[in-house]
């Protein structure tokens, strides 16, 4: 059940493993290599990930690449909405 804060809805990594179907270890190494966005920190603690972001992560889990060529990153997360400042203690 996502987390409602200032009238949106926010979603912690273990519900996004759920919806997705990945594990967390899956889900921190797309954050650490850039895949995904890296979310933000609640209260400087909980992990959290807007509804847009979700999206963002749904798309990349379903999306198929090349086996043969180096990764290049699918997304520009510069356009991503922030609600929460971030935290850069992560």
């Amino acid at each position: 059940m996502p987390l409602g804060i200032d009238g949106c809805d926010y979603y912690t990594a273990k519900e996004i493993c759920e919806l997705v179907g990945i594990s967390r270890q899956t889900l921190w190494r797309w954050r650490q290599d850039t895949r995904i966005p890296a979310g933000l920190r609640l209260r400087g603690k909980r992990l959290v990930f807007s509804a847009f972001e979700v999206d963002r992560i749904r798309v990349y889990a379903s999306s198929l690449e090349p086996a043969d060529t180096p990764y290049q990153p699918n997304f520009a997360f510069a356009d991503v909405p922030r609600s929460l400042p971030e935290n850069d203690g992560l």
